[in-house]
């Protein structure tokens, strides 16, 4: 099975969602450039701090709205495969 740039394989050693990931890394260096940037203002620093912790709460609730939907499709694969082992009715 092949898949896109947008949709690498699942694998259960990854510690999250790739993307989200990537993102983090991103927000964290942004975050280490504006606190070790000497031209940098303390106003400057405290708005680049608040923006990456909002992005970081807002990736974790979407992190855990996909491991949600997940288990969720599991269940309904339970559910659809018990259901499909039933006996018919009548």
């Amino acid at each position: 099975m092949t898949h896109g740039p947008l949709m690498p394989p699942r694998h259960s050693q990854y510690p999250c969602v790739w993307f989200v990931c990537l993102l983090q890394t991103d927000m964290d260096n942004l975050l280490a450039a504006a606190q070790n940037d000497a031209n940098a203002t303390d106003q400057l620093k405290a708005d680049v701090a608040k923006f990456v912790a909002d992005r970081a709460a807002s990736l974790a609730a979407f992190e855990a709205d996909l491991a949600r939907i997940s288990a969720d499709r599991a269940q309904l694969v339970a559910d659809l495969t018990a259901l499909q082992n039933q006996p018919p009715l009548g």
